[in-house]
């Protein structure tokens, strides 16, 4: 997983990616075949623009507006028993629009306070994603810092034949680096 955010005065460009891969083998397999392994990808990329809005107090809010891509690929090997070997796969590509913002408190000198959502889909790729993330950062010195939080992605997808309903979240720790 990768984030960066690039920022002029009050404009910048933002862009978050990661990439996971599921992998599992079936069962002991019968006398047809004598195993399955199953392997699914799921990548994505988002890109950006974001706007700062005039600070409250200590609270600092970005909205952004951009796009994030999906890449979603399925493999299924059924492994040679009394049958032949085969192997079958699928894979799906989309982009969905997407509108979020993002909110920075500071809580003291060096501890600050991360929100982080966004919304897209609309029908264009996906029908809906929704994407959260709430963290608890330290910042070491001007240029460098670190974060622990959580994330939680939703994605409802359903085109052309191709399905994901899924939900992806967990704890994230991360080191920010500033200049």
């Amino acid at each position: 997983m990768l984030a960066a955010q690039f920022r002029y005065r009050d404009v910048g460009l933002f862009f978050d990616g990661a990439w996971l891969q599921l992998q599992t083998e079936g069962g002991s397999g019968t006398r047809l075949y004598s195993g399955t392994d199953i392997k699914s990808d799921i990548a994505f990329g988002t890109l950006a623009l974001t706007y700062r809005l005039p600070p409250l107090a200590k609270l600092q809010t970005d909205v952004f507006a951009g796009a994030r891509t999906w890449h979603v690929s399925n493999e299924l090997e059924f492994q040679p028993g009394l049958a032949q070997g085969f192997t079958a796969d699928a894979s799906v590509t989309w982009s969905d629009p997407l509108l979020g913002a993002k909110l920075n408190y500071e809580l003291t000198r060096h501890w600050f306070g991360t929100l982080v959502a966004d919304v897209g889909g609309f029908g264009v790729g996906s029908q809906i994603s929704v994407n959260v993330f709430g963290g608890v950062g330290y910042r070491f010195t001007d240029w460098l810092s670190a974060r622990l939080g959580y994330r939680f992605m939703h994605i409802d997808y359903d085109q052309g034949g191709s399905l994901m309903n899924v939900n992806i979240q967990g704890f994230l720790i991360g080191l920010g680096f500033h200049f």
